[in-house]
């Protein structure tokens, strides 16, 4: 290598690392230029193997050779690395002075340049990596064995990640040809990290030899979850296992929990340990003395894991010998596991709504209470049978006696049992009831039994019973002192009970003005985001499933538009929340339209559609229209429909303002539009060309019906002419010109009829009334022959 061209390489470097940024940019320009020369690489592969050069610039050094092998590593990259160069480099990164670096923080750098490579090159352009790495863990130097050990779990976690066919049976052959020997080296390293530990030696040496022991176990839990196709069948994977259950506390989430999700069968012989193992340490008072929350969270998933397993089922063990562990179990889940802590109550003091929206998610892997409902669900669903009459004498308990207001220990207790039993016709008794104490600490009990109506509501609750959940609900939920979490428990439960498959909306329409403005003033009184978000979730879905309902309770969805303005401010920073607020989402002004515009318009004609009459709110938000059309046609068919919306529902009010401005717009459109486009601004033309008595669609269903009325009994027809004409004085009562206006106006609108088989229809009916004719007028009569010969 050229002297000059290191030392002008490593005096780059060292500019690069200055702390003055007008030495530092021009050195950091240079290095990137040079990132494409050949022979760049070779000499950065020199500085970061120097340890005599400064550790800022080694460090450095790696960083760039790392992000370069990123780059141009690849054959097909612009800029390649040449072959040659690729094999000297390699021949470099495994010499002893990289082998033995001192400085930690390179050396895992280094490791992970490493395996950056070995994910390209192994092992068919580095045959040797594994080879090599193997002879160097066997070195005599403490310093060379870790910093390989090191590079080859980096190595092995780089290949363990690819998933072609090919490459997992590449890993799979390496897993046979190395398990054996790190599964050794585990041994010997952890057995050496305890002696020394009992005999009190150096700190050095402990820790030497406990950071050997957990690379080898973290390259173990590669080899062993994605190096074998049957994990079962390997003798020295079978012990390693085994083992984990001796060595716990570093192993169950990693090893255990793994070899669960991927290898089941291999599991079956470890499923009586596991739940032997868990049983002492989760629900056992000497056990649990000596654990911490996370691992008793790793115990609890693999119970969790091994009961829904689909690809085995747990063995039905005789019930006399799991009677005892599982009601154990059930009342340690229930009496313990579920009581709300200090720390709960506290989050509910100072966060209600926080508390109230906290939903649980993927977080029973995480998190200890989430954790025990999914396993307490698990164990319900697998052992029923033997777990209800447990809960019965659990829930009997309660009722032997009252739970006083001021009691809160109690209360809590109450609160889990009522989390675990089943829902019937304990609401009438009992559950209805204590929603009506209005004691502060009985808020537990009472967000509990809104909780419990949103779980069974929909699986064991009668039809009957809907009525009296509504009212129960609306009661917290109408409270102006009434705890958030309660309120907010009470909304998510009324939203449900709507949800259910046998809801009725007749049966709810009583309820439903009540139900809406209580939950608009619970929108007004949330303080988060969030919690705002979840409480337009439910009412949105109170409208949507009511439908026209919602039209007829009172205030519709004039309370709602009028409040979105106040929600627009509030949200600020929320663009989320912002989308619910109409007026401004459709606003181009606004930067956040770019993410809201297109549900909001969908939103918009929603509402249009559900609307009775035109509200000043609704006339105003048309003014966006304009602005939106001028800008693209991307949205042009929703805004046709949305025009088309207030042709029909206030067309003199809409075309004498802004709807008059978007028709000269889209008139001046029509020559850049294609076929498509031209056709959707006619069809919105000819609506806003109607008179309101005029409607196509209307129309042609009315005059279908009129005939076929005709076709069925021309007797019955001729009735109902007579009796509407007693109540027309417009036409004297009399029966005669009452047909005359309807056969005129029936042949007038004939054109309405698009499809072929309702204009026969309608020609069927007329050519039905042959004996009427005679008492129709002239003009009439002359329109009738133009679609009939008489």
């Amino acid at each position: 290598m050229d002297p000059n061209i290191y030392a002008l390489v490593l005096d780059t470097l060292n500019r690069a690392t200055s702390q003055n940024t007008d030495v530092l940019k021009p050195a950091e320009k240079k290095l990137e230029e040079w990132e494409i020369e050949p022979g760049f690489y070779s000499v950065l592969l020199n500085v970061m193997s120097n340890h005599s050069v400064d550790v800022n610039v080694r460090w450095l050094a790696v960083m760039c050779f790392k992000n370069g092998v990123d780059r141009y590593w690849r054959r097909n990259a612009p800029h390649a690395i040449s072959d040659d160069e690729k094999i000297k480099l390699r021949q470099g990164l495994l010499t002893s002075s990289v082998l033995s670096e001192p400085v930690t923080q390179i050396a895992t750098q280094e490791a992970v340049l490493i395996s950056k490579i070995a994910r390209f090159d192994c092992p068919n352009n580095w045959p040797n990596l594994v080879p090599d790495l193997l002879g160097a863990l066997k070195a005599s130097q403490p310093l060379v064995q870790h910093r390989s050990l090191l590079i080859f779990h980096h190595v092995v976690k780089e290949l363990a990640s690819k998933r072609l066919f090919g490459d997992r049976r590449t890993f799979q052959g390496l897993t046979e040809t190395v398990y054996g020997f790190i599964l050794g080296l585990w041994h010997e390293n952890t057995e050496l990290f305890i002696r020394h530990i009992q005999e009190g030696a150096a700190t050095e040496l402990i820790t030497e030899h406990l950071e050997k022991a957990l690379l080898c176990l973290r390259i173990l839990r590669k080899l062993t979850v994605f190096g074998f196709k049957k994990a079962n069948l390997s003798q020295d994977a079978v012990a390693f296992l085994n083992v984990v259950f001796d060595r716990a506390k570093m192993s169950l989430e990693c090893i255990a929990l793994g070899v669960l999700s991927n290898h089941p069968f291999a599991y079956v012989p470890l499923i009586r340990p596991s739940l032997e193992f868990a049983l002492y340490y989760c629900f056992m008072e000497q056990g649990m003395s000596l654990t911490y929350e996370r691992f008793t969270i790793q115990c609890l998933n693999i119970i969790k894991g091994i009961l829904h397993c689909r690809e085995f089922k747990v063995p039905n063990l005789p019930q006399s010998e799991i009677k005892e562990p599982m009601c154990h179990m059930c009342r340690h889940l229930v009496t313990h596991y579920f009581l709300l802590s200090s720390d709960d109550l506290a989050m509910w003091d100072a966060e209600p709504e926080s508390f109230a929206t906290d939903k649980a998610g993927e977080t029973w892997k995480y998190s200890l209470r989430t954790c025990t409902k999914a396993v307490f669900k698990e164990l319900l669903q697998e052992r029923s049978a033997l777990l209800r009459p447990e809960l019965v004498r659990l829930l009997a308990s309660l009722q032997e006696t009252p739970v006083l207001p001021e009691d809160l220990p109690a209360i809590l207790k109450k609160d889990a049992i009522y989390n675990a039993v089943d829902f019937d016709e304990w609401f009438t008794n009992v559950l209805s009831r204590e929603l009506k104490i209005r004691d502060n600490n009985y808020r537990i009990i009472r967000r509990r039994v809104c909780l419990l109506i949103d779980q069974w509501c929909d699986v064991r609750a009668a039809k009957t019973l809907f009525p009296a959940m509504y009212e129960a609900l609306l009661e917290p939920l109408s409270r102006p002192d009434e705890d958030a979490a309660v309120k907010l428990a009470a909304a998510e439960a009324l939203r449900s009970t709507i949800d259910a498959y046998n809801f009725d909306v007749e049966q709810f329409a009583p309820y439903a003005h009540h139900a809406l403005v209580a939950l608009y003033d619970l929108l007004v009184e949330s303080e988060e985001c969030d919690t705002k978000m979840h409480v337009l979730h439910v009412i949105s879905y109170v409208m949507a499933q009511c439908g026209n309902l919602v039209g007829r309770t009172g205030g519709g969805t004039s309370a709602l538009f009028a409040y979105l303005p106040q929600l627009w401010q509030h949200a600020a920073s929320h663009h989320m929340l912002r989308a619910a607020a109409l007026a401004a989402a459709t606003r181009l002004d606004e930067p956040a339209h770019v993410y809201l515009l297109e549900d909001a318009l969908e939103l918009w004609l929603c509402v249009l559609e559900y609307s009775q009459v035109a509200d000043p709110q609704l006339l105003e938000l048309a003014q966006n229209l304009y602005p939106i059309l001028e800008q693209s046609t991307e949205h042009l068919r929703i805004v046709m429909y949305i025009m088309q919306a207030y042709a029909l529902l206030c067309p003199e009010e809409f075309f004498s303002s802004q709807g008059g401005k978007c028709m000269v717009l889209l008139d001046s459109m029509l020559s850049d539009m294609r076929t498509e486009g031209i056709i959707t601004v006619l069809k919105m033309a000819e609506v806003s060309l109607l008179d309101s008595d005029d409607l196509p669609m209307v129309f042609s269903v009315q005059l279908c019906l009129l005939s076929r009325v005709i076709l069925l009994s021309s007797d019955l027809f001729y009735k109902a002419i007579e009796d509407a004409a007693k109540n027309l004085r417009e036409y004297d009562s009399d029966p005669v010109q009452v047909l005359n206006k309807l056969l005129h106006v029936w042949t007038e609108k004939m054109n309405i009829v698009t499809q072929v088989l309702e204009t026969l229809k309608n020609q069927v009916g007329l050519e039905t009334y042959e004996q009427l004719i005679q008492s129709v007028d002239k003009e009439t009569l002359k329109q009738i022959k133009e679609y009939i010969p008489l």
